[in-house]
């Protein structure tokens, strides 16, 4: 792990296209409304996946890697800055809904604010904690707990070798 840290400072420092600027959207289907934030200290205009643009406030944030727990999927962990309480208040409108709180992770190129540079990264929220000062959340890539299995039917006329 090591090794992809010091490659991965290596190659930010030695960007020629801009610097790496992340961003969270905070998503949730019930308020019908998402949180923008970026982890630097001026906001920005920066155009989504779906042509639309979307303001990104400033606030820091930071987030682990994800690593396999032992029930077979990686969890990330997210501590986004609550001084202005603008997070925790995002979070708390949401706090009576059955409906998950999704996040997703872009990051753009300052040279290149039209289009993020990556394949933005949607996780869904397992776990979220808000106190006075910051507000941390565990986020998985999948839930495959809730996912039928097998999740397809293994037919004769789909797998026809299977009548041999």
């Amino acid at each position: 792990m090591a090794q992809f840290d010091e490659a991965l400072k290596e190659a930010m420092a030695s960007l020629e296209n801009g610097v790496i600027l992340q961003t969270l959207e905070l998503r949730h289907d019930d308020i019908g409304s998402q949180y923008y934030i970026v982890n630097q200290r001026d906001s920005i205009i920066a155009q989504l996946e779906d042509g639309n643009q979307a303001e990104f406030i400033p606030t820091t944030f930071r987030y682990t890697r994800p690593k396999k727990d032992d029930q077979g999927f990686p969890d990330l962990s997210i501590s986004i800055d609550n001084v202005n309480q603008a997070p925790g208040n995002f979070v708390r409108s949401i706090s009576k809904s059955q409906k998950p709180l999704f996040i997703v992770l872009r990051e753009y190129l300052t040279t290149n604010l039209v289009s993020p540079s990556s394949q933005p990264l949607v996780l869904t929220v397992k776990d979220i904690k808000v106190t006075a000062f910051e507000v941390v959340a565990r986020a998985t890539f999948a839930n495959i707990r809730n996912k039928a299995y097998p999740n397809q039917r293994y037919t004769r006329l789909r797998f026809p070798s299977l009548g041999n």
